[in-house]
């Protein structure tokens, strides 16, 4: 399934307004990495933890989708659920760990009380 961006053309004061829309495509094999890299983990660890070899992690990564059950196993190996392979997003991801830190480091100064 691919999916092109869509272009519209508004018309408002005399003035042409063009708005793409965003892709909303995502890549599965692109957000395996990304986890995997923020995790730590290089592409030798985790093949090896699956029983394959580095080659076989490299092309998964170019995959835009990657068939259920080798996601199971992948998911699985490392301790996340198949849902947050699919679904990741590194924005949200930023933001959640922005938000984390703003309130580690307000808790680490003024403990559990409200100022």
């Amino acid at each position: 399934m691919l999916s092109l961006p869509r272009r519209i053309h508004l018309k408002n004061n005399n003035m042409d307004v063009e708005i793409k829309e965003k892709e909303n495509r995502r890549h599965v094999g692109r957000n395996l990495q990304r986890i995997r890299v923020y995790l730590g983990m290089k592409q030798e660890a985790l093949a090896a933890d699956l029983g394959v070899n580095q080659q076989v992690i490299s092309k998964i990564e170019k995959q835009e989708e990657i068939e259920e059950g080798f996601l199971k196993r992948i998911a699985e190996v490392l301790g996340i659920s198949e849902e947050v392979i699919k679904d990741f997003d590194v924005e949200k991801t930023i933001c959640n760990y922005l938000a984390i830190s703003v309130v580690v480091m307000f808790l680490s100064q003024y403990g559990t009380e409200i100022p």
